[in-house]
């Protein structure tokens, strides 16, 4: 049996920041070799998402252990994001912030039991109304 699965919200880095590093780690640990994906690489990106606007976490608990994350931030109408599209997107997408989903990960042993979907869910990656309502 499966304990239950617990979601705390993070608006701010510093207390989610050990917890991220140690499921990345975890989550890739297969590819950690790569240039791209050591953990100093995700650590270094992390910080740098961290700091952008709209930057929230969450990390799911199973039993006080972590076993998944997922992290996001808005990216406003005047983001750089929006001019790398080779099709502009219509406006309704670009009118308010929209969610940018970063990473989502998910420990070996919880994978297939929906917690991905999980972090899909809006309303626990942003309190913005405006955001919530570009879903």
């Amino acid at each position: 049996m499966t304990a239950p699965v617990t979601l705390q919200r993070f608006t701010a880095l510093p207390g989610a920041r050990q917890h991220l590093i140690g499921l990345y780690r975890e989550v890739r640990a297969d590819l950690l070799h790569l240039p791209n994906y050591r953990a100093e690489v995700f650590a270094e990106r992390l910080d740098r998402h961290g700091a952008e606007p709209g930057w929230q976490a969450v990390i799911a608990f199973a039993a006080d252990v972590p076993v998944g994350y997922a992290y996001a931030n808005t990216v406003p109408p005047t983001d750089r994001w929006w001019t790398r599209m080779a099709t502009p997107a219509p406006v309704v997408y670009t009118a308010v912030p929209a969610v940018a989903v970063k990473e989502i990960g998910v420990i070996q042993s919880w994978r297939g039991k929906g917690l991905g979907g999980v972090f899909k869910c809006h309303t626990h990656i942003s309190s913005d109304a405006r955001v919530r309502a570009a879903w």
